[in-house]
């Protein structure tokens, strides 16, 4: 449905100026969880929720990362542009309101998602115009 069962967080990061950047992925997936608190309870879900079954997380997991591996070879054989496509087709809330605030300074952006940059930065199309984010938290649900 439209209840978030997973998210992500995602950083670059740079040893050294001699160090090629690398990305870091956090990644979270409510998978048995049942009960969440008040405030999140209109919004979230898991996957034995919204299949009426509990998983097996060790199943799950091995799924994820079977899922994961292509992927990661993709962009290590250079596929960038290919994987970019692949998300953007698939980027959730793609056309619809959405409220982003700045990591800098957590001031909300209200617009409509317009999809990634070339780069894979964030665009919302607002009032002002199209405008380009690299961190924060994007959401569907005004806090």
């Amino acid at each position: 449905g439209a209840k978030k069962a997973a998210g992500l967080l995602l950083e670059t990061t740079r040893a050294d100026a001699d160090t090629a950047p690398a990305l870091v992925i956090g990644m979270g997936l409510n998978v048995n969880q049942q009960h969440f608190p008040d405030s999140l309870s209109d919004r979230a879900t898991s996957l034995a929720r919204a299949s009426g079954q509990e998983a097996a997380r060790a199943a799950v997991l091995a799924y994820l990362l079977g899922t994961l591996e292509p992927l990661l070879n993709l962009c290590a054989g250079g596929g960038v542009e290919l994987l970019m496509r692949l998300y953007s087709a698939r980027l959730a809330g793609l056309g619809q309101p959405v409220t982003f605030y700045e990591s800098a300074t957590a001031q909300p952006v209200a617009g409509r998602l317009a999809g990634l940059s070339p780069r894979g930065a964030l665009q919302i199309e607002t009032a002002e115009g199209l405008r380009t984010f690299h961190a924060g938290d994007l959401t569907t649900h005004p806090r």
